[in-house]
């Protein structure tokens, strides 16, 4: 009977536990979109100063000595912080996929975006990425150093046009199989031409 009792008091735990998790969650998703937010308006504001000639980077400077001496526990506004926050309005901003994606990757996730990415496309790309798989900082930063994005460009270049023809979720499959550093494209074309859809989940753990 104990037992039993013990039984139901620890499921009964579990699910206050769940319940506290779940609330910090949301604490923690809602925290990083107003950080979002206050750092895009930063950015704008600062955008919009140093388009205008009326700031430049000695002036960006003076602020961010400015506001580390009038608010000591304020973190995150230093010089190059103040510039990454200018940089990340004026990529994002212009761009819809981009602004949409800004509001659920986290900061750090973003400044590994700007500060590693070539291109806008390869912005995207990681960005859009990162969102669908859930990757964290360091899962994006392996992706980036392990050339991901070029792997996919040039898979799209060789299995072309047969990739094409085939339902969009392949594509995902595809950015995981090379994510999963599987370099034998030719097998993976292989595969496609012979229309075995199925069988590309199998390379995710099976060596090709």
């Amino acid at each position: 009977m104990n037992d039993e009792l013990e039984t139901t008091n620890q499921n009964g735990f579990h699910y206050v536990l769940q319940i506290i998790q779940q609330g910090q969650s949301k604490v923690l998703v809602k925290a990083n979109e107003i950080l979002i937010e206050t750092y895009w308006a930063v950015g704008a504001y600062l955008s919009e100063k140093v388009k205008t000639a009326e700031w430049g980077k000695g002036v960006v400077n003076e602020l961010a000595q400015w506001l580390k001496k009038k608010e000591p526990e304020i973190r995150g506004f230093s010089s190059s912080n103040l510039w990454r926050m200018k940089q990340f309005y004026e990529i994002y901003s212009s761009r819809e996929k981009l602004a949409t994606l800004s509001r659920v990757l986290s900061w750090l996730h973003h400044t590994v975006l700007i500060g590693r990415c070539k291109s806008i496309e390869e912005h995207l790309f990681y960005a859009d990425t990162a969102e669908k798989n859930r990757w964290s900082v360091r899962e994006l930063s392996g992706q980036i150093d392990s050339a991901t994005y070029e792997r996919t460009r040039s898979a799209d270049l060789k299995l072309s046009p047969a990739m094409k023809k085939l339902p969009q979720n392949v594509e995902e499959i595809k950015v995981k199989i090379l994510a999963y550093n599987y370099h034998d494209v030719s097998h993976i074309a292989c595969k496609v031409i012979l229309g075995k859809i199925g069988e590309f989940e199998e390379l995710l753990i099976t060596d090709c």
